[in-house]
């Protein structure tokens, strides 16, 4: 595998499925498209750790179906094992590199899937089922009940946290006793809390919510083992609340930077990360569409956007003209004379895109 280059992963969320298979070149900024694969079928989320290539999708039962693949030198990928679960759709998995622990956010069944991850990066046995039988807040859409959105490892696999949009709260877990809970942070009521990210290098929490469009910086004390509420900030620009929802969250992997997407309003929000974890608003740039995956590169100069062809939002009251995307891939790159994220002019238009990962050789 050429090391210079970025590959992407772009899943197509239909019952046939496939996922598509592309290389970035960062120096010359060229993308280009290397092949299909279709095994895979209503896939929700992808995710990559150590080699291995992790989906979360539907058995012929609706059922939850998590898959791993080993990503092969070509960028092709071969299937390690398949293992079909409780639940009803995962909307989120990640992976506790150090604990080597599969971890999936069912938002329908409320609950938490923690696997162990074989030798061979296979998904190993059922280690925990963590349901939780909360009352939602019943304040905003989708808030009926708990409704566990996506976690995250944070703190060399010491802790987990879990967003809940159902309950307007972040979850907080032992990572080596995953059902030890360790406290509960509520958040604005009506936010919806939906995807976070971790500081590289801060004890810094920080987290998207869908339905206020607002970001939390949060500091994790691991001394007292809670939450710290700092910030909410607003992330919507050029729009009302009820005409965007939240989107995705990342971190450059330097900590200077954190971008926040809006599927609505079309935008990514630009922050600025200060040495203490504080965010300060810098700048916006336009996307074509509903980016509901975003991620960086390594060297934190290049932002992908996975856009997403309108669906259905169903409990949602957005403007039909603000719903209109176009699935596929938008990237771009840190100008760094004047500091600023500027598009590339690169696009990639796949329809009914849906789950997205870049991959840049062994880690």
């Amino acid at each position: 595998m050429n090391t210079n280059m970025i590959w992407l992963y772009a899943c197509i969320r239909n019952y046939e499925g496939k996922l598509i298979r592309y290389t970035f070149d960062p120096t010359s900024c060229v993308l280009n498209k290397k092949g299909t694969e279709d095994i895979l079928r209503d896939v929700a989320c992808i995710t990559i750790d150590d080699g291995v290539l992790y989906t979360s999708s539907l058995d012929s039962g609706r059922n939850n179906l998590f898959s791993s693949y080993s990503i092969q030198s070509d960028g092709t990928l071969r299937l390690i094992n398949r293992e079909s679960a409780f639940g009803f759709d995962a909307t989120h998995i990640s992976v506790n590199h150090e604990k080597k622990v599969f971890i999936a956010s069912d938002f329908l069944a409320n609950s938490l899937l923690l696997y162990n991850i074989r030798e061979d990066g296979g998904i190993g046995r059922c280690l925990q089922i963590q349901q939780f039988n909360d009352t939602g807040t019943n304040i905003g859409p989708r808030q009926d009940s708990p409704h566990p959105h996506g976690t995250i490892v944070v703190a060399d696999g010491d802790y987990m946290v879990t967003a809940d949009l159902g309950c307007d709260k972040l979850r907080l877990f032992d990572g080596n006793i995953p059902s030890k809970s360790l406290f509960e942070l509520n958040l604005s009521p009506g936010a919806g809390p939906r995807h976070l990210v971790a500081h590289p290098t801060l004890d810094y929490i920080y987290v998207v919510s869908e339905i206020s469009s607002e970001v939390f910086s949060c500091y994790l004390d691991r001394n007292r083992n809670f939450l710290v509420l700092k910030q909410i900030l607003n992330n919507l620009k050029y729009s009302e609340k009820d005409e965007s929802i939240g989107g995705d969250i990342a971190i450059s992997p330097d900590g200077k930077w954190l971008t926040v997407s809006n599927r609505g309003e079309n935008t990514i929000v630009v922050y600025q990360v200060d040495h203490h974890g504080l965010l300060k608003f810098h700048s916006t740039v336009k996307t074509d569409g509903w980016a509901r995956v975003l991620r960086f590169d390594s060297t934190s100069k290049f932002l992908f956007a996975a856009l997403e062809e309108f669906l259905d939002v169903g409990a949602y009251k957005i403007p039909k003209e603000r719903c209109s995307s176009v699935g596929g891939i938008q990237i771009f790159y840190l100008d760094e004379t004047h500091q600023y994220f500027k598009d590339t002019g690169v696009r990639e238009k796949i329809p009914q895109t849906y789950a997205f990962a870049i991959f840049e050789g062994r880690q």
